[in-house]
């Protein structure tokens, strides 16, 4: 747990208070970062397992209105915590692990329902035009299974705790490995190369790489900090910063990724179709161009 522990350091302030405890221990994510990654894990999975494994468009009006609500409960009971650690300063109410935990779920799922297209826009040569997420019903399995985790964690039970913050450490590498996964993607240039999970082995192993990378480094630059004697209290700032960097990113590159359908912005060539027998076709049915005629000149 020590070793665990310091490796999620640079991911999550570790507030005690602000934590579920095991055998007089707290868990190594506090209860928002173990809801979010949690959350993000439930909804990955549903996702991906769902009949629409490859689906990449954004979902309806409706369903990211809800969404945007899921994330605003995020930010604004993380706000409300984050007043009781200034002295003096009132707050709207009194904050619960439940609670963190529950907003933090509601906010992972969100952020999965973003991730699991713009991976799928950029993974797959034949992806599923169609949403994830059709409508609303389509949220209510998700959202069941938040509620069932929630209650199983506010009972507090020792070995239903050490599981669920195993899913969530879990959800964490997950949610960061396809994202990063996703630049490798482009990086290399094997955007929409992919027909099965086998076709993607590099990728991934790489993406999971740099989430190791990125989570260590995050973790030596905060005991960096505690080192050169900044004091606990700016760990938070840096922990609470690099979520919400990562909760603005992960939206913006999905719409932008999935806006491309609209309008050609693709990471690689713009003229280049999906289906190379396109490019046979248009050469095919393409009329050259008439030549500028020439005058003669007289002598």
């Amino acid at each position: 747990m020590t070793v665990l522990r310091w490796f999620l350091s640079g991911v999550c302030h570790q507030i005690a208070a602000h934590s579920f405890v095991v055998h007089e221990e707290a868990l190594p994510l506090c209860a928002r970062c173990f809801g979010t990654y949690l959350g993000a894990l439930i909804g990955l999975l549903t996702w991906r397992l769902g009949r629409r494994s490859k689906a990449t468009a954004l979902p309806p009006v409706s369903v990211i209105v809800v969404l945007a609500v899921f994330i605003a409960l995020w930010a604004l009971d993380g706000f409300n915590s984050f007043l009781t650690l200034i002295p003096g300063v009132p707050y709207l109410y009194a904050p619960h692990n439940t609670l963190r935990l529950v907003t933090g779920m509601l906010n992972g799922l969100a952020l999965a329902t973003l991730i699991h297209p713009l991976f799928n826009f950029v993974a797959w040569r034949e992806p599923d035009p169609r949403p994830a997420t059709p409508s609303l019903r389509s949220l209510a399995a998700p959202l069941a299974i938040v509620a069932f985790l929630a209650a199983v964690a506010h009972s507090e039970m020792s070995a239903t705790l050490q599981a669920l913050a195993l899913l969530g450490v879990a959800g964490l590498l997950m949610t960061l490995t396809l994202v990063n996964t996703t630049g490798v993607l482009v990086l290399l240039r094997r955007e929409e190369q992919a027909d099965t999970w086998s076709d993607l082995w590099l990728p991934l192993v790489l993406g999971l790489l740099f989430t190791l990378m990125e989570i260590s480094s995050l973790a030596l630059f905060r005991a960096w900090i505690a080192t050169r004697g900044l004091g606990v209290g700016v760990l938070p700032g840096v922990a609470e910063m690099r979520t919400a960097l990562f909760d603005i990113s992960v939206p913006s590159l999905a719409f932008r990724a999935l806006s491309c359908r609209a309008i050609p912005c693709h990471a690689s060539s713009p003229t280049t179709p999906r289906n190379p027998s396109t490019a046979t076709n248009r050469a095919q049915h393409t009329m050259p161009l008439p030549s500028p005629p020439t005058q003669s000149i007289r002598s």
